[in-house]
């Protein structure tokens, strides 16, 4: 009989949003610098595959993937995918701490139920639109049974822009501010930084963003380059109608983060190297065009910037060659001028 053993630390995140391939891209990015991770296709959520007859019982945690991301990060992809028998075992999963699996030995005989301790952190998203109200999310529709919604200790709202996410970062702020009790006033630091986040979002929220020639030229020669080879820079896969769309969003969004007048082709750049690798991590790596890139670095580590400037100067050289190749009638570019544009 396996002790039971309860984890206090596991972290359950269900993400909302409009987009879910914005939320997949999140949780396949953080799920590739854990420790230990395990991924259910939507094809595939929470199937428990078969036990041979022949293997000894401690092959059990073999029987569950859910099982094998001990102390990691188990991504279920779309929590709308789960069919109601689904559900109910990784809601009775959350209460118990545990993992039933059901084997059989023999066809004659019973099954034989075990139970594994369950020690993995799951992560899943679900589609913001099947939600009755947007700024409330504990409050479901019927799909999704609010006992469930319970059973994850966080929940992300990727809603829209715009609006309730705004909103919520509003009402953080206020709270920030007003959280200060009547012995010890709020450090003036802190409410500096307070007033010139609040006054960047204002601003973020009121600008418009155009496209430079150049960056919508590069954008274009881009996009064409990866439909005709039907691959992009880093990975093999055709790239659908809407990613103009997302990389100009994306674009737009560095060069406000970067205080642009409008969004250069250094923008479009950076737009199309993140662009590549969420591509690149949500297909695996072992659909990848170029090894040097199967480890990219992680941005926000300061002993990498040097690392990450060679990066960008490679990525952008490379960029401009493939784009040169497939697309030779549109405009050229300085490969030079881009790389200096990095340094």
């Amino acid at each position: 009989m396996s002790k039971q053993i309860l984890v206090s630390s596991s972290l359950h995140i269900l993400i909302i949003g409009n987009e879910s391939r914005v939320a997949d891209i999140l949780c396949q990015t953080a799920l590739k610098y854990a420790e230990y991770g395990v991924i259910h296709r939507q094809q595939y959520p929470l199937t428990l595959a078969s036990i041979p007859k022949n293997k000894h019982p401690s092959f059990i945690v073999s029987a569950g993937s859910i099982a094998i991301g001990d102390d990691g990060i188990t991504y279920l992809e779309s929590i709308d995918s789960l069919n109601k028998v689904q559900i109910k075992q990784l809601h009775t999963t959350f209460e118990t701490k545990t993992l039933s699996i059901e084997v059989n030995k023999s066809e004659e005989a019973s099954k034989i139920v075990y139970s594994v301790p369950f020690n993995s952190n799951i992560w899943a998203y679900h589609d913001s639109r099947l939600w009755l109200n947007a700024e409330r999310v504990t409050e479901p529709t019927n799909d999704l049974s609010p006992a469930l919604v319970d059973a994850f200790s966080l929940v992300l709202p990727l809603n829209e822009i715009e609006y309730e996410y705004e909103e919520t970062i509003e009402d953080y702020l206020d709270s920030k501010l007003n959280s200060d009790n009547e012995q010890e006033l709020i450090d003036q630091r802190t409410s500096q930084w307070i007033d010139d986040l609040r006054s960047f979002l204002a601003y973020v929220r009121t600008i418009e963003m155009p496209l430079s020639y150049e960056a919508e030229c590069l954008l274009k020669k881009y996009f064409c380059a990866c439909r005709r080879t039907k691959r992009t820079l880093f990975s093999y896969t055709e790239l659908p109608v809407s990613t103009t769309d997302v990389l100009t969003q994306v674009c737009e969004a560095i060069a406000k983060c970067n205080a642009h007048i409008e969004a250069t082709d250094s923008d479009m750049i950076l737009a199309i190297y993140l662009f590549e690798i969420s591509t690149m991590t949500r297909l695996g790596c072992e659909n990848l065009v170029n090894e040097r890139y199967r480890s990219p670095p992680v941005l926000t580590d300061p002993h990498l910037i040097d690392t990450i400037e060679q990066s960008m100067i490679l990525f952008s050289r490379e960029l401009m060659f493939f784009c040169d190749e497939y697309t030779p009638s549109s405009t050229q570019y300085s490969t030079y001028n881009q790389q200096s544009s990095f340094m």
